[in-house]
């Protein structure tokens, strides 16, 4: 109520918030279901990719192929487990400086990176839920991903060259 110099009284009216309020309510819970899911959805492991089978120094091992940047980027994480002769081999376009994490990944894993002419130049060990980077020694076209120990356990060593239907 407002009260003018006359002495008069103006009847006002509070805004109504009732529907903007509402609106906004409707809103922010929306966005909190789709954020909740996003990240409920987002922390689900990719599902099994193609697998291949490899040769590595007389050792064979079936191996999940991630080529796309998708497939790549999910990689093992949020895996619970790996098979004692599986991996994951990443196969990119070209040789290139490659540098993983172990941010989202719960496996203690191993990991070769191998070049265009399928060479071992460098091994690895990786540690689980782990934000360090881990550099490629030389640039790479293919990494190879294995539970940890993996390859000493079959000696495996920088130099041994793969063996693989496609490239």
């Amino acid at each position: 109520m407002i009260v003018n110099p006359n002495h008069n009284i103006i009847q006002t009216r509070k805004p109504s918030m009732g529907l903007n309020w509402r609106a906004c309510l409707v809103v922010m819970t929306a966005s909190m279901v789709f954020l909740c899911t996003s990240v409920t959805f987002a922390r689900e492991p990719q599902a099994k990719l193609s697998t291949i089978p490899l040769e590595i120094g007389g050792i064979s091992i079936e191996v999940e192929v991630a080529s796309t940047p998708q497939q790549r980027s999910r990689g093992l994480s949020y895996r619970k487990h790996l098979g004692a002769n599986a991996g994951m081999l990443f196969v990119y376009q070209k040789t290139q400086q490659l540098v993983f994490t172990m941010r989202e990944t719960s496996i203690p894993l191993s990991i070769a990176f191998i070049s265009e002419d399928l060479v071992i130049n460098d091994i690895q060990k990786m540690q689980p839920w782990n934000r360090e980077h881990y550099p490629a020694r030389l640039p790479a076209r293919y990494a190879l991903e294995v539970n940890q120990g993996w390859f000493e356990r079959h000696g495996i060593k920088v130099g041994d060259r793969l063996k693989m239907a496609i490239q």
